[in-house]
């Protein structure tokens, strides 16, 4: 399973072709979503850890279900200690010039336009949300989180960010999975639990019995698109 920040999912599918072409018999699921390299892993790291718990998965269509609860739920955040430089979201003047006088250090989400605020006026955790952050932290912005409650990890992003500086720390609103996974009939494909429109690593269609139209049984290969969900569930 990739998982992947949605600027770089082409890249990643490319990958996977590559992969499949050497070994035809590899399932891959190619997960891209509107979230940073530290959340994605935070996100595996969660339902890695779930297999076989007892509101865990056993079945790979259970894992990539818990997968969508959390990356749903979750945030992906950035602190950034100025503005100048940044992409997205574009600063505005105000944010330019405060940056360049006084420094104040602002938020943004990724994924959210015009969602760039001022650190200075505090950090909104919301109530089910762990905040997780790499380390070492500035001190600036330990200051400006104040008492939040956070976690340090040691996960640093190495890819192209554009939705940050050079000088951006990336942060994470982690929220885990709710919801028991929901048991499934198995792919006839590749036998791993089905999803509501088939088979997310292989292509196969809805399962025998389904109202909805089946589509042919596959194996996916160079020339197969990856099946990805888009929604999560």
């Amino acid at each position: 399973m990739y998982l992947v920040p949605w600027n770089v999912e082409t890249l990643a599918r490319e990958q996977a072709h590559v992969v499949i072409a050497a070994h035809p018999h590899t399932r891959v699921y190619v997960f891209g979503a509107q979230h940073h390299a530290l959340t994605l892993t935070l996100l595996g790291a969660v339902v890695s850890e779930s297999e076989g718990a007892p509101r865990g998965w056993t079945d790979p269509g259970e894992a990539v279900q818990l997968l969508q609860q959390s990356s749903a739920h979750s945030r992906s955040l950035l602190w950034h200690p100025r503005a100048i430089g940044l992409q997205e979201p574009e600063p505005t003047t105000a944010h330019r010039l405060a940056s360049l006088f006084s420094g104040p250090g602002f938020f943004s989400e990724v994924g959210v336009p015009s969602s760039l605020v001022r650190a200075r006026d505090g950090f909104d955790q919301r109530p089910d949300e762990t905040l997780c952050l790499p380390g070492p932290v500035p001190q600036l912005l330990q200051t400006q989180l104040g008492s939040t409650a956070c976690s340090v990890v040691d996960v640093q992003a190495t890819m192209s960010r554009p939705y940050a500086t050079r000088s951006s720390v990336e942060l994470t609103g982690l929220v885990r999975p709710s919801r028991v996974p929901v048991l499934s009939p198995s792919c006839r494909g590749c036998g791993a639990g089905l999803m509501a429109d088939g088979c997310a690593f292989c292509g196969v269609g809805p399962r025998i019995g389904s109202n909805e139209p089946r589509r042919p049984a596959h194996r996916a290969s160079a020339d197969t698109p990856l099946s990805l969900e888009e929604e999560a569930a």
